[in-house]
C-alpha cells in the first residue's frame, strides 16, 4: 500500500505539474535592464524572437519582452534564458517553451527514462482532518492519472509557491518496483526536505504591471527588428517600463534613435511608467522609417495605468517618426496607430512632432481610443507631414474615439502638411481637438505656401472632415481651416458635425476657406451630428469663410454659405446647423498653463480666441420648418423671428420712423431683426361735433381698453436667480405660450391660478426658453393639465445654464417636464 501511496504521489505530481506548466508559459516575460547595456531585438518572419543584451543573446516571446530602466538589482533573479540553454523549442507562434533558468534545480528522471516531474505542492499528509484518502486503483496507476487528485487550474495556481526551488538530488533509475526497505527510505529522505514546489514564474508577470521607479539616463538604445508577417493576426508586443534613454548630447556621425522600430511586421508598445526617449544628431526619438519597413507601430496603455512616454527629435527629424538622417534619405514614416497613454511629442529642427521627418510625408497616423496626445514640430506638422522643400511634406492624420489631442506647429499645420505640404484629416466621434499653426500654417490644412504636386502622397489636394460629436478648435496664421497653397490645387472641406471654433490670425484670410489658386469645394451640414461653428476673421469684412480673390482680399462670404435667393440655406435637411460669424477678431496668446506646450526650443504658448464682432448667425432653414419653428415675419423663413422685449418699441410719429426690435428664438442662434415702421401720415381734422347731452360726473373708470374683469387674472412672469423680475417676451401659438428671456440663469414663476386662468383660456403647454450670452441656454415643457393635476400654490421652472428644475411649492418635481 505504501507503494501505491508513493506512485499516486509522483503521478498525481505530474499531471499538476502539467497543468501549471500550461497556465504559466504564457505568463512567463523577460526583463532586460536598459541600463546594463543596449537590446537588439529581433523576430523572424516566422514569428521566433532573439534578443541580444551585452553579447549575450536569449530567446523571447512575441508578446513577453520587458524592457525597464535602471540596472538588474543585486541578487534579483536572470530570468532571460540564454539562446543555448535549451532546445529550440518555440512555438509556431513565436512563444517560447518553459525554459530552465541556470538557478534552476537539475531534473529526476522515470522509469522511462523522462525527466521525471517534481512531487506536488500540497502533500498527502497535509489534507484537512476528515477528507477521505481514496487509493486509486492499478489501472490509474498505469495510466498516470488520479481523478480524484487531479487539481483544477485554480488549485494548481494556488499551489505555486514564488521561492526558488532548492535544487534536488537526482533519482535513481528504476525498471522494477521498489522495495519496502527502498520505499520506506525514500519516503523518510522526502518528509526531511523542504516542502517541494513548482518552478516560479520571472518577475516579469503577462500583466506588465511597472514594479520600477524612473531610471537615471542611459546612452544604451533599443532596436526592434521585426519581420514576422506569417500571421496577420498577431503582432510582436513589449513593455516600456520607465525607460530613460537620452541620445540628446551625442552628436557623433554613427549617432542613433533612442528606440528604432523596423521591419514590415506589426509592432506594439505597451507603456508603464514614465518613458523618455531623446533622439541623437539627425535622428527621431523613436524612429520609425518607411525606408526601413511599413510594419504598423502601436503605442498603447492598455491597462489604463496611465503610462507616459516623451519622445523628442533631433536635427530633420520627427520626435515619433521618420528622419532624413542629414539629408541623406527621406523622412517618410506611415503606419503608426497611438490606442492609449500620455504621449508628448517634440520634433528637432525640421521635423513633425509625430510624423515625417524634413522632406518626408507622414502617412496613415492613427490617434483614437482614450489616448492624451501633445505635440509640436517645426516647419513639420504637429501631426502629420514633414517639410516638404522640394520633396512630400503632406500628412494622413485620423483622429477619432474620446481621444485628446493638442498640436501645435511653426510654419507647418497644426494638423496635416508640414510646410509646403497637402494634407488628409479626419477628426470624428467624440474627440476632442485643439490644432494651431504658427508663421503661417494653418491650423487644420496645410503648411505654409502649399506647394502642392501629383507626386505627393496625397496628390495635390487637401482633404478635411469633421463629424459627429467632435469638439475642434483651429486657429492658424493664415487660415484656420483649410488651404494656403500657391499653385493649382484642390481643397475639400466636409464639416457634418461636431463643435468648430476657428480663427484666422492675418486681416487677409478666412477663419475657414482657401487661397485664389484652390478649386475649394465646402460641404456643411447636419448629417451626422448636430453642427455649430464659430468662425472668426481678423478682416473688418462680413466673410469669414470662403477664399481669397485674385488681389488676395477676402470677398463676400455669400457664395459659400449665405441663403439662397428663394430664402433656403444650403446646409442641408438633417440635424441642427448654427453658424455664428464674427469680424475684427481678437486673438492672443494664453497665459493659462494648460495652453503651454512644449517645442523643441522651449515652451509655447498656444493662443486664444478672446472676442470678435458678430455680424450674423445662419442655419439651415428646411431644420426650422421641420422643428416647427415659425417667425412673426411672414417674408422671413430663415429665422424664427419673436418680439425681443429687452429692447423698447419705438411708435412711428410724423416726423420719425418707429422700429419693432426681433431676435431668433432658435436656442443657440443669436440673430436680431429690426423691422421699420414707415412715418404716419398727416390727416385732416375733423371739426368737432357738440354734444347736446351734459356729461354726467361718473365713477373713476378702469384702464382704458382693458375689460373690467381681467383686471387681477394672475399671471406668469420671469425671475433672475437673483429673485429679480427680467424682461420677457411672451407669445401664443395654438395652444401654446412662450416665454423666452435674454438670461443664462432665470426662473419662469408664477401661482397656480394663473394655470387654471390659462387652462381655461385654452392653453395646453407652456414652453420656457433662455437665450444666455455665455452659455447655450435651455428650452424646457411642461403640460398646464398636468400641473393642475399635481396640485399646489406655486411653481419655479429654472434654467441655469443648460440645467433645468421644476418645483412646485420648493419640492422637486422634474417628473412633470416634459421631454
Amino acid at each position: 500500500m505504501r507503494a501505491k501511496n508513493l506512485a499516486l504521489r509522483v503521478l498525481s505530481t505530474a499531471a499538476m505539474l502539467s497543468i501549471v506548466t500550461s497556465i504559466a508559459a504564457p505568463a512567463f516575460a523577460a526583463t532586460y535592464y536598459i541600463n546594463d547595456g543596449s537590446v537588439d531585438v529581433a523576430v523572424s518572419k516566422d514569428g521566433i524572437v532573439t534578443v541580444e543584451q551585452g553579447g549575450v543573446t536569449y530567446t523571447d516571446g512575441l508578446d513577453s519582452v520587458v524592457i525597464r530602466g535602471g540596472t538588474r538589482s543585486e541578487g534579483e533573479t536572470d530570468d532571460r534564458t540564454k539562446a543555448d540553454a535549451s532546445p529550440a523549442t518555440q512555438e509556431a507562434d513565436g512563444s517560447n517553451a518553459p525554459a530552465v533558468n541556470e538557478t534552476e534545480a537539475p531534473k529526476s528522471e522515470n522509469t522511462a527514462g523522462d525527466t521525471a516531474p517534481k512531487p506536488e505542492t500540497t502533500p498527502t499528509e497535509e489534507r484537512k482532518e476528515g477528507t477521505p484518502q481514496q487509493e486509486p486503483t492499478e489501472e490509474e496507476a498505469e495510466e498516470n492519472v488520479t481523478p480524484e487528485q487531479k487539481p483544477t487550474e485554480k488549485e494548481a495556481e494556488e499551489n505555486v509557491t514564488p521561492e526558488p526551488v532548492k535544487a534536488k538530488a537526482e533519482a535513481p533509475k528504476a525498471t522494477q518496483e521498489p522495495s519496502a526497505e527502498q520505499e520506506e527510505e525514500q519516503q523518510e529522505q522526502q518528509e526531511k526536505e523542504d516542502e517541494p514546489t513548482v518552478p516560479s514564474a520571472p518577475a516579469a508577470q503577462a500583466d506588465n504591471s511597472s514594479t520600477s521607479t524612473p531610471a537615471e539616463r542611459t546612452e544604451n538604445v533599443i532596436t526592434i527588428v521585426n519581420n514576422f508577417v506569417n500571421d496577420a493576426k498577431k503582432a510582436f508586443s513589449f513593455v516600456l517600463d520607465n525607460v530613460n534613454i537620452d541620445r540628446s548630447k551625442n552628436y557623433s556621425d554613427n549617432n542613433k534613435a533612442a528606440l528604432t522600430v523596423k521591419g514590415d511586421g506589426d509592432t506594439e508598445i505597451e507603456l508603464d511608467g514614465d518613458n523618455i526617449l531623446k533622439g541623437g544628431s539627425y535622428h527621431a526619438g523613436l524612429e520609425k522609417n518607411d525606408s526601413d519597413g511599413t510594419g504598423t507601430l502601436t503605442i498603447k496603455d492598455a491597462d489604463s495605468s496611465k503610462g507616459s512616454l516623451l519622445a523628442v527629435g533631433n536635427t530633420d527629424s520627427a520626435g515619433i517618426g521618420g528622419t532624413s538622417n542629414g539629408g541623406n534619405g527621406n523622412g517618410n514614416t506611415s503606419n503608426i496607430t497611438i490606442t492609449g497613454g500620455n504621449i508628448t511629442a517634440i520634433s528637432g529642427w525640421y521635423g513633425a512632432g509625430i510624423g515625417g521627418g524634413d522632406n518626408g510625408y507622414g502617412k496613415d497616423i492613427t490617434i483614437t481610443g482614450d489616448a492624451t496626445v501633445k505635440a509640436s514640430g517645426y516647419h513639420g506638422a504637429g501631426i502629420g507631414g514633414g517639410p516638404g522643400g522640394g520633396s512630400d511634406g503632406s500628412g494622413k492624420v485620423t483622429i477619432s474615439g474620446h481621444a485628446n489631442v493638442i498640436a501645435f506647429s511653426n510654419a507647418g499645420a497644426g494638423i496635416g502638411g508640414g510646410a509646403s505640404g497637402c494634407a488628409d484629416v479626419t477628426i470624428s466621434e467624440d474627440a476632442t481637438v485643439v490644432a494651431q499653426g504658427y508663421n503661417g500654417g494653418t491650423g487644420i490644412g496645410t503648411g505654409e505656401t502649399a506647394n502642392p504636386n501629383t507626386s505627393t502622397s496625397v496628390g495635390n489636394r487637401t482633404s478635411i472632415r469633421i463629424s459627429d460629436r467632435a469638439n475642434v478648435t483651429a486657429i492658424g496664421d493664415n487660415v484656420g481651416i483649410g488651404s494656403t497653397s500657391w499653385r493649382a490645387a484642390q481643397t475639400q472641406i466636409e464639416i457634418t458635425g461636431g463643435t468648430i471654433n476657428t480663427a484666422s490670425r492675418y486681416s487677409q484670410y478666412p477663419a475657414i476657406g482657401s487661397t485664389q489658386y484652390d478649386d475649394m469645394t465646402l460641404t456643411i451640414n447636419g448629417s451626422t451630428g448636430n453642427t455649430v461653428i464659430n468662425a472668426y476673421t481678423r478682416a473688418d469684412k462680413d466673410a469669414s469663410i470662403g477664399k481669397l480673390d485674385s488681389n488676395w482680399q477676402l470677398s463676400s462670404d455669400t457664395d459659400q454659405i449665405q441663403y439662397n435667393e428663394d430664402g433656403g440655406s444650403k446646409f442641408g435637411e438633417n440635424g441642427s446647423v448654427i453658424l455664428h460669424l464674427f469680424k475684427k477678431a481678437i486673438v492672443d496668446k494664453s497665459n493659462n498653463p494648460n495652453d503651454q506646450i512644449l517645442c523643441f526650443d522651449g515652451s509655447t504658448a498656444l493662443y486664444k480666441i478672446t472676442g470678435g464682432e458678430r455680424y450674423d448667425t445662419l442655419h439651415n432653414a428646411q431644420w426650422l420648418k421641420d422643428k416647427g419653428y415659425t417667425s412673426e415675419l411672414a417674408t422671413d423663413t430663415t429665422h424664427a423671428w419673436t418680439v425681443d422685449n429687452t429692447k423698447e418699441r419705438v411708435e412711428p410719429t410724423l416726423e420719425h420712423e418707429g422700429h419693432v426690435y426681433y431676435k431668433c428664438s432658435v436656442p443657440g442662434c443669436q440673430a436680431v431683426h429690426d423691422e421699420v415702421l414707415p412715418k404716419l401720415e398727416q390727416k385732416p381734422t375733423p371739426e368737432p361735433t357738440p354734444d347736446p347731452t351734459p356729461v354726467q360726473p361718473e365713477p373713476a373708470p378702469v384702464q382704458p381698453d382693458t375689460p373690467a374683469d381681467t383686471q387681477s387674472t394672475p399671471k406668469l412672469y420671469v425671475i433672475d436667480l437673483a429673485n429679480t423680475q427680467v424682461l420677457f417676451d411672451e407669445t401664443r401659438q395654438d395652444d401654446t405660450v412662450t416665454y423666452t428671456t435674454k438670461q443664462d440663469g432665470a426662473s419662469l414663476t408664477g401661482s397656480f391660478e394663473a394655470l387654471e386662468a390659462m387652462a381655461a383660456d385654452g392653453v395646453k403647454t407652456i414652453v420656457f426658453q433662455t437665450i444666455g450670452t455665455n452659455t447655450p441656454g435651455a428650452v424646457s415643457r411642461v403640460s398646464v393639465d398636468a400641473l393642475l393635476q399635481h396640485g399646489g400654490e406655486t411653481l419655479l421652472l429654472t434654467h441655469n445654464g443648460t440645467e433645468v428644475h421644476l418645483t412646485i411649492d420648493g419640492q422637486n418635481a422634474d417628473s412633470l417636464l416634459l421631454q
